[in-house]
């Protein structure tokens, strides 16, 4: 068992970091070739006259089809694997791991349709037309803007089940073996499982086959895809005060694809240092006659986006940032002292450089950048948030700390109990109980 285990996160890891690269060979080319090759062979004999004997002859060369191929998957994935496990225990995880790794298929699936959304939003509507191409069945020449979107926003939803849900499921339960077994019932349905003239009868015991394999997945992504409501989750980026228009309501919210300005990063991180309060910015805090006399006073917007508790969590792994992570420079080079949290962050190809970081009396950020996404650093070793952004930052607080005027001090420490443990739920009355004790979720966003 630990044997499987072992090889199964090995083998999801090896999906996360390569995908499926186009050079190599995969096993699933292989299966659907020997599916074309029977169904050749098979069909060789069909009578050609009475279309009642056609029509039997078509369902029993089919389930005849679904037999071989299964058989065939099944006692190849079978002797490989137990095989390599015969040879040595070391042999047969590697093995295993990668048969894990070329059944799985979130990191292509990721990939291609990232592909799709990259060109729509470029306004590049045939390139986006040949990225939807690669993902779909059906004809993609004549889609408009929203039908390409709509094509890819069905492929994933479907592969969402079919090619990670399933796969993962069947391999956690039955190893390689039977994610093979599974893969080829998918993929005979996906070469003869329709509802045509030349596969209505031939595919059907393929199409039922593939129906019966995804009942329980299909039903575990739709359950999964209803906690995900992306309207709530930009509800929720508006109360940050995150409030660019161009917030879409789409699963592709996760991959970060809008712009956010400064102002609102750091508006939204005093919701952490806060006790889950955020502060809007204010420019102006009162008005004075020329005479020295207050006219109007101004008190900034706050109002509460998360719990303090969930607030005081998520302070606590933000310190840890600033004294285990990726902004420990603030420490050993720059020697700055004091309770700090913060969060360095990086786009794609090193575009942007970004450094969040708050005290107890102070949230400020620094953004990196060019307004042509072109001009950026070529390796991460330079264009990572915490080389670009993060040293003007520690520049800017060290100039604030050296200014006694300006009354900010690093001995000014968060509100944070002395005895709180983020490891634990805080209940409504202030006590705290263990995570398996309440055995319950913080927040689920519905």
């Amino acid at each position: 068992m630990k044997y499987h285990i072992l090889a199964f996160g090995a083998g999801f890891l090896l999906d996360q970091l390569f995908g499926d690269p186009y050079f190599l060979p995969h096993p699933i080319r292989g299966i659907g070739w020997l599916i074309a090759k029977t169904e050749k062979t098979l069909r060789a004999g069909n009578p050609q006259g009475n279309s009642t004997e056609r029509e039997g002859a078509e369902r029993r060369q089919g389930k005849l089809l679904v037999v071989i191929v299964l058989l065939f998957t099944g006692m190849l994935s079978a002797l490989i694997l137990f095989g390599a496990y015969a040879m040595h225990p070391g042999l047969g995880v590697v093995i295993e791991a990668v048969m894990t790794y070329q059944i799985l298929a979130a990191r292509c699936l990721q990939v291609e349709s990232s592909k799709v959304w990259k060109q729509l939003n470029a306004g590049s509507l045939e390139e986006a037309r040949k990225a939807v191409s690669m993902i779909v069945g059906r004809d993609t020449e004549h889609l408009t803007e929203e039908g390409v979107a709509k094509a890819a926003i069905e492929t994933v939803a479907e592969n969402t089940s079919d090619g990670v849900i399933a796969p993962m499921l069947y391999t956690a339960l039955g190893g390689p073996v039977l994610g093979f077994l599974y893969k080829a019932v998918n993929t005979m349905d996906s070469m003869i499982g329709y509802k045509n003239e030349k596969y209505l009868n031939f595919g059907r015991t393929a199409a039922k086959s593939d129906d019966v394999c995804n009942y329980l997945p299909s039903r575990i992504s739709a359950y999964l895809m209803s906690k995900l409501n992306p309207s709530q989750f930009v509800q929720l980026l508006h109360d940050y005060g995150i409030n660019n228009p161009d917030i879409h309501a789409s699963l592709s919210l996760c991959l970060g694809p809008f712009e956010v300005s400064v102002s609102e990063m750091v508006s939204a991180y005093t919701a952490f240092a806060n006790h889950g309060i955020r502060t809007a910015p204010m420019f102006v805090s009162r008005i004075e006659d020329n005479e020295g006399n207050t006219i109007a006073t101004f008190q900034p917007r706050m109002h509460e986006v998360i719990s303090a508790d969930n607030a005081m969590k998520m302070l606590t792994m933000m310190m840890g940032v600033v004294d285990n992570g990726t902004a420990g420079r603030l420490r050993y080079r720059y020697k700055l002292e004091g309770q700090i949290g913060a969060k360095t962050g990086t786009t794609n190809n090193n575009s942007d450089g970004w450094f969040i970081g708050f005290t107890p009396q102070l949230v400020s950020g620094c953004w990196v950048g060019g307004e042509d996404r072109d001009i950026h650093f070529d390796s991460m070793s330079m264009g990572q948030g915490a080389t670009m952004a993060l040293p003007i930052w520690a520049i800017f607080m060290k100039k604030v700390y050296a200014d006694v005027s300006l009354g900010y001090s690093p001995e000014v420490k968060f509100d944070i109990p002395a005895d709180y443990n983020p490891c634990y739920h805080v209940g409504s009355g202030g006590e705290q109980d263990s995570f398996e004790q309440v055995n319950a979720i913080d927040e689920v966003f519905e």
